[in-house]
């Protein structure tokens, strides 16, 4: 779906909130009644829009989890992946849940209170290529999502928040850089670059809807994926975590984690 198309469908379901003058500390969200979430609403399973529209995937249903747990409701916007990571989105979301792993240099605009669960990478190649593994990449133009942890771990300076170093199985020789997986993907299928780097929960859902294209064997990397939120806001922060963790103790997250992704990635 075209981001616009998407964004006036948001704005139509009353998705998008109007936007107060800066962020909002956590009595001001409990007297609205109303936990504004920022999403990145083209990364099927983790959140997509479907026919019937809305948004639908498991970053979707934690948030409205999450929102049930604060007593409050949900409302979802769509920044967009760079204005997430760059932080400073206070006056639009309360909260980003987005697939956002936490490395050093994202601490440096957001706050990442809580883990809710863990991505695995993966190469990807057209399924009649020539690859058969993932180090068969090495010399070949592969595509990957601009601003990402992929990205990073493609150009050797993958660090996780822990101070691992990820180093690459491979070297590209060229790297073409996209706006999400989806159109990763979607290059790879057609053929038109040697291969990609996306997460295993993408790659399985574009393998189940049948598209050309097939897993390179091994995981490349596994990271955490963590709920934003916008920095200073430390009661909010706190709150969330709270949120997260009961999720995750009573089960939610794993029961949430085993629909979108068929594994328990929660824990």
């Amino acid at each position: 779906m075209d981001r616009r198309t998407l964004l006036a469908g948001l704005t139509g379901l009353g998705l998008l909130a109007a936007a107060p003058a800066e962020a909002r500390g956590w009595e001001a969200i409990r007297r609205s009644g109303r936990l504004r979430v920022a999403v990145e609403p083209d990364a099927p399973p983790f959140a997509f829009a479907p026919p019937a529209g809305g948004l639908v995937g498991y970053d979707i249903d934690v948030a409205t989890a999450i929102a049930a747990r604060l007593d409050v409701q949900v409302s979802f916007l769509a920044p967009g992946w760079n204005r997430i990571l760059a932080g400073g989105w206070g006056n639009l979301a309360d909260i980003a849940v987005a697939g956002i792993t936490p490395t050093s240099v994202r601490r440096r605009t957001l706050d990442l209170p809580v883990r809710y669960g863990t991505a695995a990478v993966v190469a990807i190649a057209p399924r009649d290529g020539a690859a058969g593994q993932a180090v068969d990449l090495a010399g070949q133009t592969v595509a990957v999502s601009a601003n990402t942890t992929a990205e990073a771990y493609l150009a050797n300076r993958l660090v996780l928040d822990d101070a691992v170093r990820v180093p690459r199985r491979f070297e590209a020789a060229e790297v073409l850089r996209l706006v999400n997986d989806r159109d990763v993907i979607d290059h790879v299928t057609r053929g038109k670059v040697d291969g990609g780097v996306v997460t295993l929960a993408e790659a399985l859902t574009a393998e189940r809807a049948g598209l050309s294209l097939k897993i390179l064997p091994g995981l490349l990397y596994v990271e955490p994926i963590s709920v934003a939120v916008p920095r200073g806001q430390r009661e909010v922060a706190a709150r969330v975590r709270d949120a997260v963790d009961g999720l995750r103790a009573d089960g939610v997250l794993s029961r949430l984690s085993q629909t979108w992704f068929g594994i328990d990635l929660a824990q």
